[in-house]
């Protein structure tokens, strides 16, 4: 009966080792970097300008050549006001 006794009192505590020893591993694991491979499939995207203006007028007809880096249109009033350089209060 006494060896059956010490028989299982080295069973628990090898297997209680055990269970420590994996939980051990497993922190570190969630602590750890993040690691692994695959794909990551975009299934939304979202845009949106950083400065939104509407296109007041137009100065060309549609279909006709114009020189490069011409600006052949006016923007409302909301673009000149946020592209234009605010006053630094003293």
């Amino acid at each position: 009966m006494r060896k059956v006794a010490i028989v299982l009192v080295v069973l628990v505590l090898a297997l209680g080792g055990l269970l420590a020893a994996r939980l051990r591993m497993q922190d570190r694991a969630l602590r750890g970097a993040t690691g692994g491979a695959g794909e990551i499939e975009g299934t939304e995207v979202d845009l949106s300008s950083r400065i939104s203006a509407r296109v007041a007028r137009l100065y060309v007809k549609k279909a006709r050549l114009s020189r490069r880096a011409t600006c052949w249109s006016a923007w409302t009033a909301r673009i000149r006001e946020r592209l234009s350089p605010r006053p630094r209060n003293a």
